[in-house]
């Protein structure tokens, strides 16, 4: 329960200053991935505790992300399929990240 309680109350802030602009959503314990439309953003939490931004490509139901930080872009995800089947994304590149969908709004020729 103690390890719960944090989680929870920082999931409620975070959830209170999303942007109007997301189209796609992921999270479970450790990882968020949310992308948002305006200039194709993303934020990304990895490991349960850092926050990595940039940019993302969709191309049919792989989002190619490209992080600001050029040391991000060496060791974290950069390729993550979306199976809509099993409402999952899961890293393809050898890196753990993976998250349930809770909101999707993307389409394959939208980006």
């Amino acid at each position: 329960m103690k390890k719960i309680v944090p989680i929870i109350i920082f999931m409620v802030l975070i959830s209170c200053q999303k942007r109007q602009d997301l189209v796609f959503s992921a999270s479970d314990e450790l990882h968020i991935l949310d992308l948002y439309k305006s200039r194709s953003e993303f934020e990304m939490l990895y490991n349960g505790v850092n926050w990595a931004e940039g940019t993302f490509k969709l191309r049919n139901d792989t989002i190619f992300v490209i992080y600001n930080s050029e040391e991000s872009n060496n060791v974290l995800a950069r390729r993550i399929v979306i199976d809509r089947k099993k409402n999952r994304v899961k890293s393809i590149d050898g890196v753990n990240f993976c998250a349930s969908i809770g909101f999707d709004k993307l389409k394959k020729s939208d980006h």
